[in-house]
């Protein structure tokens, strides 16, 4: 008999302490008497949303699972206790699931500032010319709102560069750190960056740096005559500037189902397939619902500014789509590309479609449910159970329907049972019935061959005496 699966070890009292990026084997023991597989599905909560890090099939007779997980530099939970769940479920009887939750507290462990895309000479560049350095170095703990780890950053002169300003703005409270290299003449010069990495305790003390290539810059002063930029002709659409058309595109996703899962990360891309450089990329997000802005469904944008993106040029990226699963029903997103130079801006659009974790759950029982009884023909007395099953999940009860769909199995697999005892104890009557009307008739034959023969012999002899007389 097939029963719910049972965490034995660690109890429910067990608090996991961990720390960020460092690795811990995870032991977890299951008791499932049947011994086959069973889905294990590991969910760490943060900002209230239960987030899947970990799933797999695996025996679950008493045997030990470790799972091999390391928190990463967004795991933090600042002191905090968070939740770690475990959802066990047999595929076979997907109703005869069981979950256990424990708490759970990961620490801080310091992101090592990088330096992780070299930076390209630039050439020919309108004064001012301003660069994200958020593009070029890499540090989670600055850019973490409850953190703000402050990096600072130096410029050096190689050569040349005489006649340009350079201003730089430090990655400090949540700053967007840029240089912006300005002349009011044609000047060039060759440069390098050093970031200097600080204690999050102790802002004056630089517990790391590290240095960027070298690279040129050749800027166009600003006392240079330039064309004048044209007016918008609106999102979307095409601008010429010096006989020179100025596009860019949004690729987009189709349209996207969001059945089990609170976050998701969805590709998309932005295209200049125009003929002239594009500068200044600003990338934005839109949610609604019933023209409204949502709340329960949120696009995050872990890169939302473009420094450059060249005639030609496309850079692949992704957002992150985080839901409450809890809710249902069709989102508008619209993400946005605003263009500095040239002024111009494109939007994209798609739905997302979001569908109740209880009503997933529900209509998957409900289908085993109905499959179920049409296979069974003693369980077909339940099919009265079923359809108040979907009755309730039309009516969008999920939880009724999933009452009534357990009822509908519990009993249709004692139907199955009893049929078991009740055939057999039918073969067993109808085996006896046979062998003792088989018995009866071949005496009654026996009988009625021994009377006959008799018979005969009886009127061979009185035909035998009468002749004989």
């Amino acid at each position: 008999m097939y029963n719910r699966p049972l965490v034995v070890f660690p109890p429910p009292s067990y608090e996991f302490n961990l720390k960020e990026n460092i690795t811990y084997n995870l032991t977890f023991t299951i008791n499932h008497s049947i011994g086959d597989n069973l889905t294990y599905e590991f969910y760490i909560t943060k900002n209230n949303i239960s987030i899947l890090r970990y799933n797999l099939s695996y025996y679950g007779n008493n045997t030990n699972l470790t799972w091999s997980f390391t928190p990463n530099f967004t795991d933090e939970t600042y002191s905090n206790k968070t939740n770690l769940s475990l959802f066990i479920s047999n595929d076979l009887y997907p109703q005869l699931n069981f979950s256990s939750t424990w708490n759970l507290t990961i620490n801080h462990t310091n992101y090592n500032l990088s330096f992780f895309s070299e930076i390209e000479n630039k050439t020919g560049v309108a004064s001012p010319y301003q660069m994200l350095l958020s593009n070029y170095f890499k540090d989670l703990d600055a850019s973490d709102s409850m953190l703000y780890q402050s990096i600072g950053f130096n410029y050096s002169w190689i050569s040349g560069g005489t006649g340009i300003t350079v201003r730089v703005v430090n990655w400090t409270n949540g700053a967007i750190p840029t240089i912006t290299f300005s002349s009011t003449d044609d000047s060039s010069g060759v440069f390098r960056i050093t970031a200097f990495e600080f204690n999050e305790s102790n802002n004056s003390q630089i517990i790391s740096e590290i240095k960027s290539n070298n690279f040129s810059i050749s800027l166009t002063g600003e006392g240079v005559a330039a064309a004048p930029a044209p007016a918008s002709t609106g999102g979307g659409g095409n601008m010429k500037e010096s006989l020179k058309v100025i596009s860019v595109k949004i690729v987009v996703p189709q349209d996207i189902l969001i059945p089990n899962q609170n976050l998701i990360q969805i590709p998309f891309q932005i295209q200049n397939n125009g003929q002239t450089t594009l500068k200044g990329i600003t990338l934005s997000s839109v949610i609604l619902y019933n023209n409204e802005l949502a709340g329960d469904v949120k696009i995050t944008l872990p890169l939302t500014y473009i420094d450059e993106l060249p005639q030609g040029k496309s850079r692949n990226l992704t957002m992150n789509i985080y839901a409450d699963t809890t809710k249902s029903g069709k989102y508008k997103a619209t993400l946005y590309a605003n263009v500095s130079s040239p002024k111009f801006f494109d939007w994209g659009d798609f739905y997302i479609q979001l569908t109740k974790t209880n009503e997933s759950e529900a209509e998957k029982l409900l289908a085993f449910t109905e499959k179920l009884i049409v296979e069974n023909p003693e369980c077909i007395e339940l099919t009265e159970v079923v359809k108040d099953a979907r009755k309730a999940f039309d009516e969008g009860n999920y939880d009724l329907s999933k009452q009534k769909t357990d009822e509908a199995i519990t009993a249709c697999e004692d139907a199955i049972q009893q049929k078991g005892t009740l055939q057999y104890a039918t073969n067993y009557v109808k085996d006896k019935f046979y062998y003792v009307l088989f018995a009866t008739l071949a005496i009654f034959a026996f009988g009625l061959i021994l009377y006959v023969y008799k018979r005969v012999r009886f009127n061979k002899f009185k035909r035998e005496e009468y002749i004989g007389t």
